[in-house]
């Protein structure tokens, strides 16, 4: 779930968040989804903290994600998952990422984006996290978005 509201640098706690041009980007949140605006087109990348798989035993992960878009929306936007291991320096590299372009749906609500796939892991990955891209312009409605075992969303 989402923070009930942002840092105090208009960030989400626990996230890393590239906004390409903060001057006409920005994050928020709104009935417990987060929005992301754009007044032009610009790219965002959000990658969430690392999750370890360590005692899971898993072999893949499901990663899903929703987002209502707006009407003026015009753009891609996809998400995925990093596949990290140790490094020899320390931390985590990422061996691997599998990403997928977020398809229309529409609903009676409006015009969503949606994507859920199953992704294999290597067995050299340690730990996981969610990556969300984009290149778009308008505005997104993001609900929580699922990186978990398959088969439980």
């Amino acid at each position: 779930a989402w923070p009930a509201v942002l840092d105090s640098d208009g960030r989400i706690p626990g996230w890393r968040c590239v906004l390409g041009d903060r001057a006409r980007q920005g994050l928020s949140i709104k009935d417990g989804n987060l929005v992301i605006s754009c007044s032009e087109r610009g790219h965002v990348q959000m990658d969430s903290a690392l999750v370890d798989l360590g005692g899971t035993g898993l072999a893949a992960v499901r990663v899903s994600c929703s987002v209502k878009a707006s009407d003026d929306f015009e753009g891609t936007v996809s998400c995925g998952v990093a596949e990290c291991a140790a490094s020899e320096g320390g931390g985590y590299g990422q061996v691997k990422l599998a990403q997928y372009e977020l398809r229309p749906k529409h609903r009676d609500d409006g015009l969503w984006l949606e994507a859920s796939r199953k992704v294999v892991l290597l067995r050299s990955a340690t730990h996981v996290r969610f990556v969300f891209t984009g290149e778009f312009k308008g505005q997104l409605e993001l609900p929580s978005p699922f990186l978990g075992k398959d088969g439980k969303e």
